[in-house]
């Protein structure tokens, strides 16, 4: 079988430096229960370092994206974590996530596979956070976090679309069209995403109607 998508959860913690608050168990970010979780609050206090499960892929990523199941632990101004991915031989800032809900919900740092862009360096990773909002009442709790894993870039993911939609219509007078003259044609198009080529949901609603 071959692995086109998966996520990678944290799998462990090693204290190479931590300055935020925990509460709960080690490695704290493993699961979504709302019992194990770290809180920053403190600027540029570091949380480090965070491994994650081994990948079952065994191609290149081509997507690589961070999810943190995070909430700002006080009403305030909105929270902001920079995060830093192990490159195979230093650490390299990926970008910063913002919070600005006081309730769990996840929230992602795209980009990551331009630092982690090797089954090598995938299968070696780690990550650690540096609170950057300034010292004061509104803090960030971390309750999970997880790498989302894709092994096919966005045009290949379009092309695989477009295949299925081929099914779907069968190919007569449309060997010719991209996704997005498939969009239009089903009065989709506000629903579709040509820079990341998604478009699952309204597929599965056109199969809805052509079986009904």
């Amino acid at each position: 079988m071959v692995v086109k998508i998966e996520y990678l959860y944290v799998e462990g913690f090693v204290n190479s430096l931590m300055q935020w608050v925990t509460s709960g168990a080690s490695p704290w970010l493993n699961a979504v229960e709302g019992l194990n979780y770290i809180t920053g609050f403190v600027n540029n206090s570091v949380a480090r370092y965070f491994t994650f499960q081994q990948p079952t892929g065994t191609k290149n990523p081509k997507i690589v994206t961070l999810q943190v199941y995070a909430r700002m632990a006080n009403v305030g101004a909105n929270c902001t974590v920079e995060c830093y991915f192990w490159d195979g031989t230093q650490y390299v800032l990926a970008g910063s996530l913002t919070v600005s809900s006081s309730s769990y919900s996840w929230v992602s740092l795209t980009g990551v596979a331009s630092i982690v862009d090797t089954l090598t360096k995938l299968q070696s990773t780690r990550v650690y956070f540096k609170y950057k909002s300034g010292s004061g009442v509104q803090g960030v709790d971390f309750d999970c976090a997880r790498l989302y894993i894709g092994y096919r870039s966005a045009s290949e993911i379009r092309a695989d679309k477009i295949e299925e939609l081929r099914d779907l219509y069968g190919v007569g007078p449309y060997p010719d069209w991209v996704l997005k003259d498939f969009a239009d044609a089903l009065g989709e198009a506000d629903n579709y995403d040509d820079s990341t080529g998604t478009w699952a949901t309204s597929i599965a609603r056109y199969k809805t109607r052509k079986s009904s």
